[in-house]
């Protein structure tokens, strides 16, 4: 939690925090949130993104590990399947 010179009150997240590429950021939010129909969106808003297909791979390992606690057929392992799909076709 911080406090600005106005005395606004942010919390920052600092739970991923690393000296990795925007590539990795990106590719994180897509692969854990993002909708697959929206991730051309989201990737145009985050702005130019170098390097992304070569952290894709990675992410989605990473994105198959993060549901090992999603009980299975339930609508959130069904919503992490799908961007698990999704990105295993921007790998060809």
């Amino acid at each position: 939690m911080r406090n600005s010179p106005d005395g606004e009150v942010v919390l920052v997240d600092r739970e991923d925090v690393s000296a990795a590429p925007g590539a990795l950021d990106l590719a994180w939010l897509l692969v854990s949130t993002v909708d697959p129909e929206r991730w051309d969106e989201a990737a145009a808003a985050y702005g130019p993104v170098p390097g992304l297909g070569h952290v894709l791979p990675a992410v989605l390992v990473q994105g198959l590990f993060f549901m090992e606690e999603t009980a299975v057929g339930s609508a959130p392992a069904r919503a992490q399947a799908s961007r698990l799909a999704a990105g295993c076709l921007r790998l060809t």
